[in-house]
């Protein structure tokens, strides 16, 4: 069991350090509820949104832009560009899923 008076790493152990991390979570947790909602209402198929939803979710991550320069070389300020279009990519190829789909929608 954690004890409960250990404080994560990174917070400073009062009061406004922990309404920040709280603040910090939610805001997160926002933007990745809006990345499901928003490919969700593109209307695909059920397996294909879920593959998609996954991959947006990874590429939005910081272990994906850091992995693009580390290993690749990509110098970071082409990382931003190079994942918008990734994604421009991802959302068209959904689409096209999403008017395939037969007419009755699950």
């Amino acid at each position: 069991m954690v004890d409960p008076d250990v404080r994560r790493a990174g917070s400073n152990g009062d009061a406004e350090g922990d309404r920040e991390d709280r603040n910090s979570n939610e805001t997160q947790m926002g933007r990745i509820d809006a990345v499901r909602q928003s490919v969700a209402a593109i209307g695909a198929p059920p397996q294909a949104t879920r593959d998609a939803t996954a991959m947006l979710l990874s590429l939005s991550g910081l272990d994906a832009s850091w992995r693009m320069h580390e290993t690749y070389g990509l110098p970071i300020e082409r990382i931003p560009d190079v994942i918008a279009n990734t994604v421009t990519l991802i959302v068209e190829r959904l689409r096209s899923q999403a008017r395939r789909k037969p007419s009755a929608r699950a």
